[in-house]
């Protein structure tokens, strides 16, 4: 009964386990995902005020 008990627990806290990784997983791609996204439109809108100045 106690191995039994044992087992269900370490799936419990597995489960638990895995569910905090895919939250703080996400939680890290939408961060890069937003830095990025935020760097290309800094690079793109440079672009067009260099080339606006250029004129």
């Amino acid at each position: 009964m106690r191995s039994e008990l044992d087992a269900s627990t370490l799936v419990l806290l597995a489960l638990i386990a895995a569910a905090a990784v895919v939250r703080w997983w996400r939680a890290v791609v939408t961060v890069l995902v937003t830095l990025i996204l935020a760097a290309f439109l800094a690079s793109f809108a440079a672009m067009v005020l260099w080339m606006g100045i250029g004129r």
